[in-house]
Order: C-alpha cells, then structure tokens, then sequence
C-alpha cells in the first residue's frame, strides 16, 4: 500500500490519506480517506462517471465527521485511479470492497452510494450484510427490470445509451470530446449542468466551480472505456442478487428536482428491498449537497 499526505482545503477537502491498495490478484483500487482514523468507517461507492473525490468538499464531508464518521471513497475499475478491467460485474466489485476493507482493517463499516453506485452497494449488502452498520442510496439507480425503466429516462439520456450500447466506438468518441470541453471550471460547471439539466443542480454547479472541475477531471482521468461499458450493459447486465434478497435496512434519499434518474427508480426499489424506507427530499436535485449530507449523518446515527 503506497500512501500520500495531502493537507486540506477550504472549499475543497483535500484527503487526509490519498492512496492504492493491492489485491490479492495484483490490481490497485485507489481510495482517498478524510479521516479521522479513529471514528466509524463509512465507505462511498460513486456514480458514473464519479470518484473517490465526489464528496471532497468541506460542507459535504463536515456533516459526516461532526457525526463521528470516517468518509472513506473508493474508485470502480476505468474511473479516477483504479485501471480500467473489462468485463467486471456487479458482484466483482463487492468482492473488492470486501477485499478493501479487510486491507484497512475495518470489521464492520456503513455504505454511502450515489447514482449508478447503488446497485453495486446494494450487491455488498447482499455479499456480506453481517459487516455493514448501514446503507444509505443517495439517487439510485434501479436495475432495468424495473417497468418502464427505458422510458423513465429523459431523451438525450436514451439516445447516450442507445450510442454506447450500438457504436461504441463514436460513444467513446463523444465522450472523449465532452471531456476536452471540461478541462476549465466553466467548462466542467457547463458540462455537468446539461447532464444534470435541472435549475437547481446547475445553481449547486455554479457555486462550486473549483469542485465541479476537480469532479471532472477525476471522472474522467482514464477515458471513455468504463463509462461506455457501464452504459452498454445497463439493460443486460446481471446483478448477482436479488432485490428481495437483500435482508438488511436501506435508506434511499432521493430529490424530487432529479432531473437525471428519476425519482420513480427510487419508488420502485423501495417497493422491492424488503426493509427500506424512502425519504423523498423536496426540491434537490441530484448533485450531493449539504443540504443531504447532513440528514445522511442523521439517518446513519441513528
């Protein structure tokens, strides 16, 4: 395990720790830790695209240590500082989360996911429920068997999946062309508010530009390869578990100003996981804001 110190910011957190951890098989997953080593462990599973780094700013993570939690972010394979491996599932990557937390030295640890991160935190819960103190989805999207699950997304979202999923090659291309575009803090806020593409996230993005640059640029450190493989398989992709499978308490927080997954994936899965409470968050969009991260360290203490 290679570390790097960094001190912290003002309005970006900086890491307390920075670092990689080897695999028993040789490969690296990059996570950053903000610390402090003696509280709880709270590991979060990012988006896509998304980092280690999404929640690294100071009235993010300020919540979460008041509570007495250690945010711990992890990058999948293809995203931030973890190489990209082809073919990965679902369940893989609960595997290496478990493989993580025995390197770190965490028994038992809380999950905090976050868009497309919650299928894969919710295959954690599955895997190994006895070690998690809690599972917070915060926007999750839900597995494609959910009816209507093509038309609940926005038009220009279908058209980036029926590209990825068709021609590869040109959705590698427009991506790699939307990155060049987001090498800039206006680029980046400009970028991420179409994605986005509600009001509210875009005011979020605008207050922000330091963050919303550093979110882009570690989200799209490695290339296209990741994000197109995620879209591609997004309709055939196999979770590994069931829904009614996952015997532990979830909370989803999800805004009614989501504008990027609908509320609806939300609904559905709260209907499906046999003990989970929906809180439906008036007026957020989908960018994590204070604003949510205070009421997760309220949900998570109880």
């Amino acid at each position: 395990m290679t570390t790097k110190k960094i001190l912290a910011g003002s309005k970006v957190r900086e890491p307390i720790v920075d670092s990689t951890i080897v695999l028993s098989d040789g490969r690296s997953i990059a996570y950053a830790d903000f610390g402090p080593t003696d509280a709880r462990p709270l590991l979060y599973l990012h988006g896509h695209p998304g980092s280690r780094l999404d929640l690294g700013r100071d009235d993010l993570v300020a919540p979460l240590v008041d509570a007495g939690y250690r945010l711990i972010g992890l990058d999948r394979p293809g995203f931030g500082g973890t190489r990209f491996v082809p073919g990965r599932t679902i369940t893989d990557w609960a595997q290496d989360v478990d493989e993580v937390a025995n390197r770190l030295q965490l028994e038992r640890f809380a999950l905090l996911s976050l868009s497309a991160g919650g299928l894969f935190a919710l295959a954690c819960a599955a895997r190994f429920p006895g070690r998690l103190n809690g599972v917070c989805l915060m926007s999750p999207v839900a597995p494609s068997d959910m009816p209507g699950w093509r038309r609940s997304w926005r038009r220009d979202i279908r058209v980036l999946i029926a590209i990825n999923r068709r021609a590869p090659a040109l959705g590698r291309a427009l991506l790699r062309a939307n990155a060049r575009g987001m090498r800039t803090q206006s680029g980046a806020v400009k970028g991420f508010s179409k994605l986005l593409g509600s009001q509210v996230d875009d005011e979020t993005l605008r207050s922000h530009p330091d963050w919303t640059l550093r979110v882009a640029q570690e989200a799209n450190k490695q290339g296209p390869a990741a994000f197109v493989e995620h879209a591609r398989r997004q309709l055939d992709w196999p979770l590994g578990f069931r829904l009614e499978d996952v015997d532990i308490p979830v909370v989803l927080l999800h805004g009614d100003a989501d504008n990027l997954v609908p509320i609806s994936h939300s609904r559905f899965m709260a209907e499906r996981l046999p003990k989970a409470r929906l809180e439906e968050i008036s007026g957020h969009g989908h960018a994590p804001t204070a604003r949510v991260l205070g009421r997760i360290a309220e949900v998570l203490s109880g």
